[in-house]
């Protein structure tokens, strides 16, 4: 436990066509009650979505939001609507109205990582398989930092991921909040399977 956080709870939605949201679920938890919470807000929250668009045409999307839980702050930490505009290009919003979305779209995305992404011989070789989930910032300019492993599955995989989503060379949409451009957290999900591999999505 650091500053006071008891941890982050992970939760995967689809955002639909008609930008609804479904499918919530839990994809890593702390206990405690914390998962039941964090899924519950997240539910509660009246936000349209924007559908992603895959060559012009509107596609069901997956989303990881994480939701920090505090010893010393209300339960759950999930940036809101009521930020003054001065204090929002400084601070981190985990919900925004308008998600980040990376130039020509979720597919174009992970087929330039399908493309990068070598999964070690030895993880093949161990028959590892699972999903690694990782966090970084959408910068205001579209560009991304702070990429960090949230969710593992072997050490040599979860760096091949790591590095591989690094050097993506795919410049994001912002998210914006009230029309300005905002940092915001995304969370990836890349699923590793025994022989191939493959990149989580709708």
């Amino acid at each position: 436990m650091r500053n006071g956080v008891m941890g982050k709870v992970f939760i995967e939605f689809v955002v639909e066509k008609d930008g609804s949201l479904s499918n919530h679920r839990i994809v890593k938890g702390i206990g405690l009650g914390c998962d039941e919470e964090a899924l519950r807000a997240l539910k509660t929250i009246n936000i349209p979505w924007n559908p992603a668009r895959n060559r012009g045409e509107v596609v069901r999307s997956k989303f990881v939001v994480p939701v920090t839980f505090k010893l010393d702050n209300p339960p759950a930490t999930i940036n809101g609507a009521s930020t003054p505009v001065s204090e929002q290009q400084s601070k981190t919003f985990l919900i925004v109205e308008q998600p980040p979305s990376p130039e020509g779209g979720m597919e174009a995305f992970y087929r330039e990582l399908a493309r990068i992404i070598t999964v070690p011989a030895q993880t093949r070789r161990n028959g590892v398989e699972g999903k690694i989930l990782i966090e970084f910032v959408v910068e205001t300019d579209g560009t991304t930092s702070g990429h960090r492993l949230m969710k593992g599955i072997d050490p040599a995989a979860d760096q091949a991921a790591l590095d591989a989503l690094k050097s993506v060379n795919l410049k994001w949409n912002p998210g914006t909040q009230r029309g300005t451009p905002v940092r915001t957290s995304m969370v990836i999900p890349i699923t590793i399977k025994n022989e191939n591999k493959e990149l989580d999505r709708p």
